[in-house]
């Protein structure tokens, strides 16, 4: 943010890395986010205050398969553990 006191004179945008089309962004701890995404994969990063060696400050931590659209979900329990499993269609 530029400004010369009580007036804003400009925006600075700084491109930090690229990831999945997020659907939603949640900060979870220690420069942590997860990406959600209703379009591709979702994804667990790291923020990292230098850039890389490819110029981005984002370190994809784990990446989860969209199983989207989901239409249809219940809860099953098939080996009567007590360890209900999702099954989706």
């Amino acid at each position: 943010l530029d400004h010369d006191g009580g007036k804003v004179l400009g925006l600075k945008l700084d491109m930090l890395g690229e990831t999945s089309c997020a659907t939603t962004i949640s900060y979870l701890d220690s420069g942590v986010v997860f990406i959600g995404s209703s379009f591709g994969d979702s994804q667990l990063i790291k923020l990292h205050p230098d850039k890389d060696a490819n110029d981005s400050n984002i370190e994809v931590l784990e990446t989860f398969t969209n199983l989207g659209p989901i239409q249809d979900f219940c809860v099953v329990d098939l080996e009567r553990q007590g360890q209900g499993q999702v099954v989706t269609c």
